[in-house]
């Protein structure tokens, strides 16, 4: 049976369901911060946060009872093998690599590009600290996939930020969820009492939930097949799409200039674009 989160009791819109200390949350910059830092300070992985959450969940892991997380890793709550096609057998990734609307072909090459960088400039510098029986790539690319099915994310005026974060990555997707994620600052303690709290990562309620009543969380504005690589469901029904990419050309003598105009509008050098049978109105960007 699938895991989620059901309302134990009645709850009400804007309540907090569950409130997680931000500091166990699994970052990016949790990898950076560890004793990994130093051999990772050049890595600049083409899966971005999510390999560093995947190496930085590896190292938890080798330190086996010594993590703070290891209840947490060893509950059996945390999979070490979820379904999702990283993890799929040859054939299935052919065939899915075949998609038009699914860039897949683009996830393994760069699971595979970001281990071979580690092997080379890490694991293999070190291997008492980087031990083959953790590090080594059928493990990494279990952990990416962990990472990228599990991660909630954390989002801020600042930027927003894919973090595993314990009981919170168990909230099942919807397309019109009744809970999101959002982050409470740290309080003080006051004068004539209150307690003081650290900064916090809270799932809270946006429409009032009954008793029994699933939790559910928007994972991402993504397509069907998009949410089928990252956490190995297919919500159905299933629109006609198809996802097409535009890049600048890397020898363009403009090059430069075109990626500043790019991200000016908030786009990249190679940007996807989604285009679907439904008629909407085409994006003022494409």
């Amino acid at each position: 049976a699938a895991i989620g989160l059901r309302a134990s009791g009645a709850i009400r819109r804007t309540e907090a369901v569950i409130s997680v200390p931000q500091n166990v949350a699994i970052t990016a910059e949790t990898a950076l911060r560890s004793d990994l830092g130093k051999w990772i300070s050049e890595f600049e992985p083409e899966l971005a946060d999510f390999s560093f959450i995947a190496l930085s969940l590896l190292h938890e892991r080798r330190l086996g009872d010594q993590s703070e997380l290891a209840a947490w890793l060893g509950s059996g709550i945390l999979p070490t093998q979820p379904d999702v096609p990283l993890l799929w057998g040859e054939e299935d990734q052919r065939r899915l690599c075949g998609s038009t609307s699914a860039p897949f072909a683009e996830r393994l090459a760069s699971a595979s590009a970001d281990f071979d960088w580690l092997e080379a400039n890490a694991f293999a510098a070190e291997p008492l600290f980087f031990p083959e029986s953790v590090f080594n790539k059928q493990a990494f690319t279990e952990a990416v996939a962990l990472a990228f099915s599990r991660c909630v994310w954390l989002r801020s005026p600042d930027a927003d930020l894919p973090a595993l974060v314990p009981m919170l990555d168990l909230a099942n997707h919807a397309d019109t969820p009744n809970a999101q994620i959002k982050l409470k600052p740290a309080s003080k303690g006051g004068l004539f009492g209150g307690k003081a709290e650290p900064p916090m990562a809270q799932l809270v309620a946006l429409v009032d939930i009954a008793q029994g009543e699933p939790i559910t969380l928007s994972y991402a504005e993504s397509t069907r097949a998009e949410l089928l690589i990252d956490y190995g469901f297919l919500q159905e029904p299933v629109p006609a799409e198809w996802v097409t990419t535009f890049s600048l050309d890397e020898d363009d003598i403009n090059f430069d200039d075109k990626c500043d105009v790019l991200e000016s509008a908030g786009l990249e050098p190679s940007q996807q674009f989604v285009l679907s049978e439904k008629g909407e109105k085409r994006p003022v960007s494409l």
